[in-house]
């Protein structure tokens, strides 16, 4: 199951993910909810403990990014594994997805 930790720094909501983004991965989605009903239009989520992201859990990250920019938000990776890049890559979400290997700079 993919735990996330919520902290925030300015206006920018700050989601740690640890573990698999897989088909038991909706609690992602219902976060980026959460972030953007109480008014985080920024979310930047941090990659570092991210196992695994499988077929459905491109889907968890695909609907959470299109609630995002319905949103008028807009949201970015932060420490994405080598072997998750290349998923990114291989269904051309690497175009999608804004990627960063510094949290200074995705801030």
């Amino acid at each position: 199951m993919l735990e996330i930790s919520f902290r925030r720094k300015g206006s920018v909501a700050i989601l740690d993910l640890s573990g698999n983004v897989d088909i038991d991965s909706s609690n992602l989605i219902e976060k980026v909810g959460w972030c953007l009903e109480n008014g985080y239009e920024d979310i930047l989520c941090i990659f570092e403990e991210v196992n695994l992201v499988d077929y459905a859990g491109l889907s968890v990250l695909a609907i959470g990014y299109k609630n995002v920019i319905n949103h008028k938000g807009r949201i970015k990776f932060l420490g994405v594994q080598v072997h998750i890049k290349k998923i990114f890559c291989l269904v051309a979400l690497d175009r999608v997805f804004e990627m960063y290997d510094d949290e200074e700079f995705a801030l």
